[in-house]
Formats: structure tokens, C-alpha cells, sequence
């Protein structure tokens, strides 16, 4: 069953219809992140940083990632539902419809969800367990919800009882599947790391004979290594090498989600 709901998740994942949506996404994501970490940088750089201005510069940029997080949440609905009709081939129009048509449901158990979360946080020293647990425990949450239509009550009781019949599968599943995926993005990462270290270093390299003797602090240690980052971003290969990352990032996430739903199904099948 694994093994079985591994190599779904990522053949279904060999899909450009899928992997676009959240493309478009993570674009959007890097866009707003290079934006603002631009303007953070320029007021490092100045020789005041008022901090007002950068609460403001913040307060702009949450509400947007606030709005992605939601939309976010809608395309992971069609792909669950993309997912359950796998291999056959369904429409992403009618994926999209009928995940519009589970939104409320899917807000409701990510906020309950995430209020548990937060609580399991408080404890000291085990609230990072609890919270890996809790991870395992819910990890059929939405598939039940979409696959099944459960209610956001009855998908957190489905998905109890679904990783309470299977604790182990659900477990070494989880996983595999961050292994393959913290492997398959740090494999596409590397140019981006090579452009940027490269960068970094060849300022430090041009600076280290005027600084021989000099203790840096971290202020001055920041603004040093800054001309590297900005002479990277600046890069003509810049924008290529973050396409690459992006789209590795993009393909991990439909692979995630179809091995949670496919590991759902062929338990469910199992239980026939």
C-alpha cells in the first residue's frame, strides 16, 4: 500500500494541468517576497531604519499572504479531487467546481485545525510532538472531506480513525514523502545556491585585503554580505535558476497531496 500510493502520487504529479496552478502561485509568492525583502534591504542599507516604515511595509504584505494561503486552499481541494478519479483523467474545470463547492468546509476544519495546533504548541519541550502527531493523526483530514464529502467534524473523526487502522502506513508514507520531496527541491535548489554563494563570496573574497584585522559586527557583517545577494538577484540567471526551484516546488506539492489522497483510497479499499 505504500509503495502502491507513492508511485501514484508521483506519476499524478507528471501532470503540467496540475503543476500550473501552483506555479502561477509560487510566482506570485516570490514576486511579493523579492518586493519586500528589496525594500527591507534598502533600509538596512540607509543609515536610519525606521522602523515605523517597516511595520507599515509588513502590515502591506500579510493580507496578501493571507489571500494566496485561501486561494491556496481552493486549488489543494481540486487537486484531492483530481486525485481520487487517478488514473482516469478528469476535467480540472470540474476539479475547481466542486472543490469551490467543499471551501467552507475545508476553511472550517483549517481553522479548527489550526487552533488545535496552536494549543498543542503552549506545552514546553513536547508541544513540537504533539504538533508532529497531531500532523499524522489529521493526515486524511481533507481527502475525507473531499473523497468522501465528510463534514469538518466527521472528517477529523475519519481521518482518526482512518491513521488508528493504520498508524504505521501513515507514518513511513509521511515520511518517504518529505524525504522525496526535501530531495527533489534541493536537487533543483542548486543553482540558485551555487549563483548566490558565488556572488557572496567573490565580494568577501574582494574585500577580505582592506579588512585584515577588522572585527566585523553584525550590522557590518549584514551590509557586507548584501552587495553579493543584490549583485545575484541581478544576475541574468537569476530568473531562470527561481523558475527551476519553482517549479520543483510546485510538482512536490501535487505529489503530496496525491500520495495523502491515494494512500487514503487504497486503504479504504483495503477495509472492502
Amino acid at each position: 500500500m505504500i509503495s502502491k500510493s507513492i508511485t501514484q502520487g508521483f506519476k499524478f504529479a507528471l501532470s503540467v494541468k496540475r503543476v500550473i496552478p501552483y506555479i502561477i502561485l509560487d510566482l506570485i509568492v516570490f514576486y511579493i517576497l523579492i518586493s519586500f525583502f528589496s525594500g527591507f534591504i534598502g533600509m538596512i542599507r540607509s543609515e536610519t531604519f525606521n522602523v515605523l516604515r517597516f511595520l507599515l511595509s509588513l502590515g502591506m504584505f500579510i493580507p496578501a499572504f493571507i489571500i494566496i494561503g485561501l486561494v491556496q486552499l481552493w486549488i489543494n481541494g481540486a487537486m484531492i479531487d483530481q486525485a481520487k478519479y487517478f488514473p482516469r483523467e478528469r476535467p480540472l474545470t470540474k476539479s475547481f467546481t466542486y472543490s469551490s463547492s467543499r471551501y467552507l468546509t475545508m476553511f472550517c476544519a483549517l481553522i479548527l485545525y489550526s487552533v488545535i495546533a496552536w494549543i498543542l504548541t503552549l506545552p514546553k519541550y513536547i508541544g513540537s510532538i504533539l504538533v508532529f502527531a497531531l500532523t499524522l493523526i489529521f493526515y486524511y483530514l481533507y481527502p475525507a472531506i473531499i473523497v468522501r464529502k465528510r463534514g469538518c467534524v466527521d472528517a477529523f473523526k475519519e481521518s482518526y480513525k482512518t491513521f488508528i487502522r493504520y498508524p504505521l502506513e501513515t507514518f513511513v508514507t509521511w515520511m518517504l514523502s518529505v524525504i522525496i520531496t526535501f530531495m527533489i527541491v534541493g536537487l533543483f535548489a542548486l543553482p540558485l545556491i551555487f549563483l548566490f554563494l558565488g556572488h557572496i563570496v567573490a565580494v568577501f573574497g574582494a574585500m577580505m585585503p582592506t579588512a585584515v584585522g577588522v572585527e566585523f559586527e553584525p550590522r557590518t557583517l549584514l551590509g557586507s554580505v548584501m552587495p553579493g545577494i543584490l549583485e545575484a538577484v541581478r544576475s541574468p540567471f537569476f530568473v531562470p535558476y527561481l523558475f527551476i526551484l519553482i517549479v520543483a516546488l510546485s510538482f512536490t506539492k501535487v505529489f503530496i497531496l496525491g500520495v495523502q489522497t491515494r494512500l487514503y483510497i487504497n486503504a479504504r479499499k483495503m477495509e472492502i
